[in-house]
């Protein structure tokens, strides 16, 4: 540094060039890290009525599945609990954490998530009366986890020509005849 100094350059101007290059060089090094996007997005997209008014719906639904699970302990029946209980955890759990309620294109996020929990409620009432239809057809079945106990959702193709007298093991998409 004296060699700068004798060369006639100020010691103040020296000593702000060291640090500066030092601080330069060390952002470099270390850059901050980016920003994450949140996902799911936060908010739910609704009001505060519409909002109240999901809450209440499933509340409802909420205590029409407990009803369900104390009627049906065990067998086939209580099987089919998950597939009502998959419909309140779509609207329950993105309102318990804040994130978004999605909606198709002409709808909004609060008539979805009130359709959503009329199918699970159709489903609680035919599931009541002993009965479950949807079991014949494809669509949307729920599934209790071995790991956590809760209603997993997963989707079933029926094929249409599917007769369940006959007995065929499918396989990869065949069918063998037994």
């Amino acid at each position: 540094m004296s060699r700068f100094v004798a060369a006639g350059l100020p010691r103040a101007l020296v000593c702000s060039g060291l640090l500066f290059a030092s601080v330069w060089t060390g952002t470099a090094q270390n850059p901050s890290p980016p920003v994450r996007a949140q996902y799911p997005p936060l908010g739910t997209g609704v009001t505060a009525e519409e909002r109240a008014t999901l809450q209440s719906a499933v509340d409802a639904l909420s205590a029409r599945i407990a009803s369900l699970k104390k009627t049906y302990r065990s067998g086939s029946m209580a099987d089919r609990v998950a597939d009502v209980e998959i419909y309140l955890d779509a609207v329950r759990r993105p309102l318990k954490y804040d994130e978004r309620l999605y909606a198709a294109r002409g709808s909004t996020p609060a008539g979805t998530a009130l359709q959503t929990l009329a199918t699970g409620s159709e489903r609680a009432q035919q599931l009541a009366h002993g009965t479950a239809p949807w079991v014949t057809v494809s669509g949307v079945r729920g599934f209790y986890s071995r790991i956590d106990g809760s209603a997993q959702p997963y989707i079933l193709s029926i094929p249409e020509n599917y007769d369940p007298a006959a007995r065929r093991q499918y396989c990869r998409g065949t069918t063998i005849t037994i």
